[in-house]
């Protein structure tokens, strides 16, 4: 019986109901999210602790992706659209973007500029002794727009899984 009502509902009354379910977010969601409560997570490319992600549906905030990434010798390569704000919360070191180096230090912006295919990149750390820490904001629906696609070039040398 319910199945046989949502096939009757409108388009319109889904898109009613999506963006209730937007505003409802937005209205009821966390407004502070405390980095000492976030894991740090291994993936394929990096060690990192996400703050905002469209996996993650407890935040008022929706359309971005925000993460801290550690960096301890290098991340992972890969290749993905830019538009990608990275800001440097310590440490130093430099980011290849389409086998070109950009040194960075503490404090430093790092863009990756939009272009046709996306942007090879990857992180290293200057100094092995200290780990570098940065930032990366995301505006999703930009992405989106974009047509994203996320390719590993090459996986982290602490990434074990398939």
């Amino acid at each position: 019986m319910e199945r046989d009502r949502e096939r009757t509902r409108s388009l319109y009354d889904l898109n009613i109901e999506y963006f209730r379910s937007l505003r409802e977010r937005a209205q009821n969601g966390k407004v502070l999210i405390r980095g000492d409560e976030l894991p740090w997570e291994q993936n394929r490319n990096s060690r990192s602790k996400f703050y905002f992600h469209r996996q993650k549906p407890d935040t008022a905030l929706m359309n971005v992706t925000m993460f801290v990434q550690d960096i301890q010798t290098h991340s992972g390569e890969h290749r993905h659209q830019g538009g990608v704000v990275i800001y440097v919360l310590e440490g130093e070191g430099w980011t290849t973007v389409d086998g070109v180096e950009h040194h960075w230090k503490q404090g430093d912006l790092l863009l990756l500029p939009i272009k046709p295919d996306g942007v090879s990149h990857q992180h290293f750390n200057a100094n092995p002794e200290k780990p570098a820490k940065w930032l990366a904001f995301l505006f999703d629906p930009f992405r989106e727009y974009l047509a994203e696609e996320l390719v590993q070039v090459t996986p982290h040398p602490d990434w074990h899984g398939d």
